[in-house]
């Protein structure tokens, strides 16, 4: 089987799971909209947990391929607006694609393993960064589950007022205002914006 049925499979998922739900978007209907067989579907995914996590993998890979590498030489705050402000531009570009993630985050068809690898490696380069910010005595030195979750939860909402407000997308005072939030939630006392 090819990897172009397989990505069929995937994006169709992506449109029912947004515009239907969890109980609409029945494998059956994933898989007709798919222009595939049901035995293809599963074929490449065991089931609708494998297929829901590969999909929030495979958004998440997406993302963090459009983002900005870290650069050791520039300063923490520097390379947090950037990456931020990268991955912003990308959720507004991509707004069924963060309706999904949203969606999915807490759900239990999404596997904890699944959290924890876009978490920990395909979004590990944030945790590089809050480490960096460390190092320059910038970021506040808490748990780094919490502070990985607070990152998550602090850009996902964020995208989603963004996405929900397409009048605010351009507006500076809203984005800076959010880029302040979330750094402001991550910095030491005395090094927020």
């Amino acid at each position: 089987m090819s990897a172009s049925k397989r990505q069929q499979i995937l994006d169709a998922a992506l449109v029912l799971f947004v515009q239907q739900g969890l109980e609409g978007a029945a494998t059956a209907k994933i898989a007709k909209a798919a222009g595939v067989a049901t035995g293809t579907l599963f074929h490449h995914f065991a089931n609708k947990q494998e297929l829901i996590s590969a999909l929030y993998l495979q958004i998440k890979q997406q993302m963090a391929d459009t983002l900005p590498p870290l650069n050791a030489e520039a300063r923490t705050l520097e390379m947090a607006s950037a990456i931020w402000q990268g991955a912003m531009n990308w959720a507004l570009t991509h707004p069924d694609k963060i309706r999904f993630l949203l969606a999915y985050y807490q759900s239990p068809f999404l596997t904890a393993e699944a959290r924890k690898t876009a978490k920990f490696e395909t979004l590990g380069f944030v945790l590089e960064l809050l480490q960096m910010g460390r190092r320059e005595g910038v970021t506040a030195d808490y748990p780094d589950d919490l502070m990985m979750e607070v990152c998550h939860t602090l850009f996902m909402t964020s995208a989603a007022y963004f996405i929900d407000h397409p009048q605010l997308r351009e507006d500076s005072a809203h984005q800076q205002a959010a880029m302040a939030i979330f750094w402001n939630a991550l910095a030491k006392p005395g090094h927020q914006i």
